[in-house]
């Protein structure tokens, strides 16, 4: 991932929610990351974000 030019981060809303490792993985890489989800209260970690809470789904 840190030789990624761009991540998606499909329905989740903050980096914890990965588990320590994946998170750490994912808050050192350099790219841009877009978050496409659903959940209320996103963190404020994608460089775009796509939040639509009142969808039963990411997908």
């Amino acid at each position: 991932m840190k030789n990624a030019d761009l991540i998606f981060c499909l329905d989740y809303n903050a980096t914890n929610r990965l588990g320590p490792e994946m998170k750490e993985i994912l808050e050192a890489a350099p790219c841009k990351k877009i978050m496409i989800d659903h959940h209320l209260n996103p963190e404020e970690f994608p460089t775009l974000m796509i939040s639509e809470t009142t969808a039963s789904s990411t997908s």
